[in-house]
């Protein structure tokens, strides 16, 4: 199908929104102290 190709574009760019999130979070020290 042609549209499998839209939907992994589609998956791969909120992956890498959820990634860049979670190293936000990583980077602003979410651990306890």
């Amino acid at each position: 199908m042609e549209l499998d190709n839209l939907t992994l574009t589609e998956i791969i760019a909120r992956l890498r929104k959820l990634a860049d999130e979670i190293r936000v979070q990583a980077q602003a020290g979410t651990t306890p102290a």
